[in-house]
Order: structure tokens, then sequence, then C-alpha cells
């Protein structure tokens, strides 16, 4: 009988130890799957942010009348002591054509745009808006043709 139990005794043990490696298995899986999904998620996240950044898309823009414009703005705010701020920006102004053929009037930042004196006598200006793939600025490619952009400038006549 003492052997019995003995016997019965260690079944249980058996059994209970397959159970406690079959648990304990179980939950060394999952908090693996946990650990992956918490940790992969913001990985996916940061490399789907990176890819579509790098993704550049560029518009071509027929301009016309090109000119340049400085726009200033300015804040005043009086608590006590009055302070306030002014800013500046140079923008180029322009026309540009529209899909039904007319012109709307568009400018852009000179900061944001590089020009390219690249376009023969005759050959139309346009502009390159180059954006990333979430559609954020990037810059201006301005074409614009040989010899438009004054070289030297004459201060005796100012």
């Amino acid at each position: 009988m003492k052997e019995e139990n003995y016997i019965e005794n260690d079944l249980k043990e058996i059994r209970s130890s397959k159970m406690w490696l079959i648990k304990s298995i179980f939950f060394s899986i999952t908090n693996v799957l946990a650990a992956i999904i918490i940790l992969g998620l913001p990985i996916a996240s940061v490399a789907i942010d990176v890819m579509v950044r790098s993704e550049k898309n560029t518009e071509m823009i027929e301009l016309y009348s090109i000119q340049i414009d400085n726009t200033i703005s300015g804040s005043y705010k009086s608590f006590l002591i009055g302070h306030g701020t002014i800013k500046e920006e140079e923008y180029y102004c322009c026309y540009r054509k529209t899909s039904d053929g007319g012109l709307k009037y568009y400018k852009f930042k000179m900061s944001d745009t590089t020009v390219y004196e690249t376009l023969k006598n005759g050959e139309q200006a346009y502009v390159e808006k180059i954006t990333d793939g979430f559609g954020e600025l990037l810059g201006y490619k301005l074409y614009v043709p040989e010899n438009t952009i004054i070289q030297e400038m004459n201060l005796a006549v100012m």
C-alpha cells in the first residue's frame, strides 16, 4: 500500500511538473510575443516615417512675370513693458499657369529657393516645388534664362 502511495505521489509530481513546464513555456512565448509587438511597433513606425519622408515629389510650375516682394509682419504686446517683433520675408512673386490656361498669383519664399540660370533665351521660366512623402515643403528650384541674375551691383546709382 505504501508503495502504491509512493507511485501515485510520484505520478502526481510528474504530472504537476509537466503542467508547470507547459505553463512556463506558454507564458515565456506570450511574453516574447508581447515584447516583439511592443518594441516592434515604434521601430516599424520610425522605419515607415523615414521611408515616406525620403520620398521626394516634384511639381513643375510654369511662371510668368516674376518679381521680388518683401512682406513685413509684426506684433506688439503691451503689459507694463511693451515689446514687439518685426519679421521680414522676401518672396518671388509671379503668375502660374493653371490647368485651364488661366494665370493665378503665386509666391514662394526666397530663402527656400535655389536659382538656376540654365534656360536659353526665349524658354519659359519655371519652378520645381519639392515636397516629401507627407507633402511637407523641402524647397524650390527656380529655373530662369541665362544672364537673368545681375552679377554686379552699381552702388553709385543708388
